[in-house]
């Protein structure tokens, strides 16, 4: 059995967007998606691309923070 898997993330996409339109109709702020990050390398950054049109194209904001070693949690817990 062959499994066309863009059927699938079509599918999945369209359920997220519909959870999405239920989410964002009773909330004032529009959900955001917050990665956090440690000396990432060029595929990673590819990756976090990725993740951030996908997710801006779904109207969720995202905030990439990038750190050269490990913060303290005040740091980006502020």
């Amino acid at each position: 059995m062959k499994i066309d898997c863009q059927i699938v993330y079509d599918e999945l996409l369209d359920e997220v967007r519909q959870r999405l339109d239920r989410v964002k109709r009773g909330k004032k702020m529009p959900p955001k998606l917050a990665i956090f990050t440690i000396t990432p390398n060029p595929l990673t950054e590819i990756f976090l691309r990725q993740k951030q049109r996908l997710a801006e194209s779904l109207g969720i904001d995202c905030e990439i923070r990038r750190y050269d070693k490990v913060p303290f949690f005040q740091t980006f817990a502020t």
